[in-house]
């Protein structure tokens, strides 16, 4: 099993729900549909876009075909939306659910409005694959059915942001205040559908290091060159990012990169003492790729601190993560809400920036990508280890 990832179902929905203007169906028992709401409802509580067929023992003996017309009938009189997404689970799978026939005949017969929107099904049993190959594999399903466009000169895609990443939006609007001199045409699959259809029509793809599996499907479908890029957390890598984009849009202005840096050093500064503190402090990161991989390079390079385990979740074993974190002296862990017992277990303070981060509500525009967002970012390492630092118990006194 790959390290603290869910089965291929949760990364189809990690998907299916970014699309801004989507609905979701689960064809499953209650528990698939429950299991995926922590990671979005602590920030996203007024935009609940899901509803399952809640199999029990008689579906899974007679067939689920009555409880999912009726669920698809109820979904279109009650949503409104741009597409449906059908996720389908182990059961329907095992007991031979014709899910595809039983939604094309569904859409069909029913009469509302609804019926003749966009809809996809996401086949997902757990025992058929990681999250991961869910993810790529419900982003690849998108790509199939997009259709050429016209380009939009200076007009990039972001690729590989989602509805539940931690300060997603944050993050995408620093990024954007950074690339004032060109267009975002969509961020995939994080936008409204529409928008993600119109893909094919930005003059470059920026893929984040992960996803370079739909970078080259985009440029094989419809010839869109594609850079991969490092999450931009940091002043070097956010220089970086944002100048590989101007370079291949044959942008030469830098002029408020150079700005938002300048400003972001200046802000910096007053911490300067504490960020001294960082300095050669073992840490330990488990992440997704780009942000393990640009979160292990801004610790390194710009705080002066020691990665001593770095961690891809996609690729990582669950078997010896513990042991390898602890054998590694870390003084501080950085990953999502599934690797805080470690810390708990270590002693040491932990810090959320990736997905599933469930424990934290993220609402504000206060993101931790770009320049601004990394004197965002010190300011929050710091204050977390200031709190553990500092902390003590009430009942014995200060």
């Amino acid at each position: 099993m790959l390290c603290n990832m869910g089965c291929r179902l949760y990364g189809a929905h990690r998907v299916a729900i970014s699309v801004k203007d989507s609905v979701v169906v689960f064809h499953s028992p209650v528990c698939c549909d429950y299991a995926t709401l922590p990671a979005l409802s602590p920030s996203r509580q007024n935009d609940l876009r899901q509803c399952c067929t809640n199999m029990i023992e008689s579906d899974a003996i007679n067939g689920g075909e009555r409880v999912l017309r009726a669920s698809l009938e109820r979904v279109m009189e009650t949503f409104d939306y741009s597409v449906l997404f059908l996720i389908s689970s182990c059961v329907p799978e095992l007991i031979g659910d014709d899910c595809a026939q039983i939604l094309d005949e569904a859409l069909a017969d029913s009469a509302s409005p609804n019926a003749r929107k966009p809809h996809y099904l996401l086949e997902a049993p757990g025992f058929k694959g990681s999250e991961w190959e869910g993810t790529l594999d419900a982003m690849s399903r998108l790509v199939s059915s997009m259709e050429p466009a016209p380009i939009r000169p200076s007009s990039i895609n972001l690729v590989g942001f989602f509805e539940s990443d931690y300060k997603v939006d944050g993050d995408l609007n620093l990024i954007a205040r950074m690339l004032d001199k060109t267009t975002v045409n969509a961020v995939f699959p994080y936008d409204i559908y529409d928008r993600v259809m119109s893909l094919p029509a930005a003059q470059l793809n920026v893929v984040l290091r992960g996803f370079e599996s739909i970078g080259e499907l985009l440029k094989e479908k419809f010839g869109t060159p594609f850079l991969v890029a490092d999450y931009p957390y940091g002043l070097n890598l956010s220089r970086a990012f944002c100048e590989s984009i101007y370079q291949a849009l044959g942008i030469c202005d830098f002029t408020e990169i150079d700005r938002q840096e300048s400003e972001s050093l200046r802000k910096l500064a007053n911490a300067r003492r504490y960020i001294e503190q960082l300095h050669m402090m073992p840490a330990a990161i488990v992440g997704y790729p780009a942000r393990v991989h640009s979160l292990s390079t801004l610790l390194s390079k710009e705080l002066g601190m020691v990665v001593s385990v770095a961690v891809d979740r996609t690729a990582h074993k669950q078997e010896g993560l513990f042991s390898a974190i602890e054998g590694s002296a870390a003084a501080v862990m950085f990953g999502c809400d599934y690797e805080a017992s470690i810390s708990s277990r270590l002693n040491i303070p932990f810090f959320a920036f990736d997905y599933p981060t469930f424990r934290k509500i993220s609402i504000s525009e206060n993101g931790y990508a770009g320049f601004s967002g990394y004197v965002n970012l010190v300011e929050d390492i710091v204050n977390t280890l200031m709190e553990k630092n500092f902390s003590w118990d009430g009942s014995k006194g200060v």
